[in-house]
């Protein structure tokens, strides 16, 4: 199963930022014997006060490793270009390449995998003679907030799928479109660490003392907040019910503006914690919340934090996307802010300890270890395939 392989992997987050399934999966084939160069986004000039903000110090290249077999990269400084300029674009991604070139032939990274994760990297396919380029699409990413050329992006992306060996999608909606434009295109869904979150449910398991300090019951958010984190419902359940207390944890964009909350008293804002600790976090919680914006992004977007509540056994009120309506037996979907409130309250009044081993029986559908060994048999087929029509 995929080992004993050189991967470079072009990845659109910070290694040490919230941890998805980029550098889940990276992590995972390090430990089974291959090596990885795990190369973090371009920090440009624009939001270079955002990434010293987020714990990156410095400005220039600096490669360092975290584990066995796996170093992370993270580039020098560069010029703003994202989905705005393709010649800047360029000029960012061919300097990106030396230095990944560099380092590539001083650890004889030979005749590698290439994985990607941004459409960008089409600018640099060229100068890597590679045995397998992957694509792992996990967003829609013209519809990110801030691309200024959709066109652009759309165009970019186009070229990486066709370009690419194997494309695999997060959400099934990407998969509808990513595949006409390469056959060897598979879903593979996001997934979740199981027993970490199962903790949950130990009575061992201490809540954090900050969390002792909200009014009961609290109904909580984990992940990044960022544009497409829907404010305005988080703002309508709280004054909703001036009893419940709304909790988030995430780390939050710096474009954003809290002072929607000046007066809401019962939502806080508690910041980034560690992965470690999220089990102790939500087992605070009474409720979890999904609260997407309607939009043209979470229409493909198959969010990470359902299946980690749902490991945990919680009750998870979500606000209707396609990507989740498949466990509508085990999480409440609803269909307006108002929808969303009386969700809250019958999730609220649920007590029932059939439904907690429900809701972690699905989870274990969606774990990590299964979806890696999937994910790993497609590259293996696709390795062998190439094998075979070499002359």
């Amino acid at each position: 199963m995929l080992q004993n392989e050189n991967i470079i992997c072009i990845s659109t987050m910070r290694w040490d930022f919230l941890w998805t399934r980029k550098q889940r999966f990276m992590d995972m084939l390090a430990d089974r014997g291959n090596k990885i160069i795990y190369v973090e986004p371009i920090c440009s000039i624009t939001n270079l006060w955002k990434r010293l903000n987020e714990s990156r110090s410095g400005v220039g290249s600096r490669i360092r490793e975290v584990k066995k077999n796996l170093l992370v990269l993270s580039p020098s400084l560069m010029l703003p270009a994202f989905g705005r300029f393709e010649i800047l674009d360029y000029m960012n991604h061919r300097l990106l390449a030396k230095v990944i070139i560099k380092l590539q032939s001083k650890l004889r990274f030979d005749l590698p995998i290439l994985w990607v994760y941004s459409y960008s990297a089409t600018h640099i396919l060229d100068l890597f003679p590679r045995k397998l380029l992957i694509y792992d699409c996990v967003d829609e990413m013209s519809a990110y907030p801030g691309v200024r050329s959709k066109s652009l992006v759309i165009q970019m992306e186009r070229k990486l799928i066709e370009d690419a060996d194997i494309v695999f999608t997060s959400a099934k909606g990407l998969y509808e479109t990513k595949k006409q434009y390469n056959t060897n295109t598979f879903f593979v869904p996001n997934g979740v660490d199981v027993q970490h979150f199962a903790k949950v449910q130990n009575d061992s398991l201490e809540i954090p003392e900050e969390m002792k300090q909200f009014r009961k019951p609290i109904l909580g958010f984990i992940g990044a907040i960022r544009p497409w984190v829907d404010l305005d419902l988080i703002k309508y359940i709280a004054q909703a019910n001036q009893e419940w207390t709304v909790v988030l944890i995430g780390p939050v964009a710096p474009e954003l503006d809290l002072s929607l909350f000046s007066e809401v008293r019962n939502v806080h804002f508690l910041g980034r914690k560690s992965l470690g600790v999220l089990p102790n976090y939500i087992k605070a919680f009474d409720v979890c919340l999904s609260v997407f914006r309607a939009n043209e992004l979470s229409k493909t977007v198959n969010p990470l934090k359902v299946y980690e509540y749902l490991a945990a056994g919680k009750p998870v009120v979500s606000v209707d996307m396609p990507e989740v309506r498949h466990l509508n037996n085990v999480i409440y979907l609803s269909k307006s802010y108002d929808d969303f409130v009386s969700r809250v309250r019958v999730a609220l009044a649920e007590n029932n300890s059939r439904r907690i081993a429900e809701r972690m029986k699905v989870a274990k559908d969606y774990s990590w270890e299964k979806l890696f060994s999937t994910l790993c048999q497609k590259i293996d087929t696709s390795l062998s395939s190439i094998e075979r029509a070499r002359p």
